[in-house]
């Protein structure tokens, strides 16, 4: 039986080898850890499959408006700090063990892998055709990728840039589907007053 999460208008289902696996921006060990103490941010979802870390950020610009890269790329930068900082501080209070205890193992176990992921959906007006999407994308994937990486070198984590098509096509997370919930992605209402 899979393990859904609901983020936005997305929703993320993960296979039964996905232990432990959380929405950490809601669980507990952080709503009343770190975020209650200094009000620091942390990624959606926080997982483990085959030994494998994962960190998932998720951004759905189909239903939010867009700010610069640049600021999305350093907050998603705070977060996982943030997330780091609050695994850690909830492990060492003994705090939710099934959850704490194995994701900081493999955070401080060298030989353990760890995935950092940056989900972006972008709306229909940016979706370019499927012949060049793909070279888009990669071209586009390689620059943030980089970019990602050399603001979280830090980690020692593989960086991924991912969203809903390229997971369809590639699996690029293993154990993952990811669904768009009915009626989402609607561009986000335009307050009364604003220029066009």
């Amino acid at each position: 039986m899979s393990t859904s999460i609901t983020i936005g208008s997305l929703r993320f289902e993960f296979d039964d080898d996905w232990k432990p696996l959380c929405q950490w921006d809601e669980h507990p060990a952080y709503k009343n850890g770190l975020r209650h103490s200094s009000g620091d941010k942390a990624v959606d979802i926080v997982g483990i499959r085959s030994d494998c870390l994962y960190f998932i950020e998720v951004k759905d610009y189909r239903v939010s408006v867009r700010q610069k890269e640049s600021q999305h790329l350093e907050e998603f930068e705070k977060k996982v700090v943030g997330t780091v900082a609050g695994l850690v501080g909830a492990h060492r209070g003994e705090q939710y063990p099934d959850l704490c205890k194995p994701v900081v193992a493999t955070m401080t176990t060298p030989s353990r892998r760890m995935v950092v992921v940056y989900w972006v959906e972008l709306p229909e007006t940016e979706r370019i055709p499927d012949v060049t999407r793909r070279q888009r994308r990669k071209s586009r994937s390689s620059i943030r990728t980089q970019e990602g990486k050399g603001r979280l070198h830090w980690l020692r984590a593989r960086y991924l840039l991912a969203d809903k098509a390229e997971q369809d096509e590639n699996e690029v997370i293993p154990g993952l589907r990811v669904f768009h919930q009915p009626g989402s992605g609607r561009p986000p209402a335009v307050p009364a007053g604003t220029p066009s």
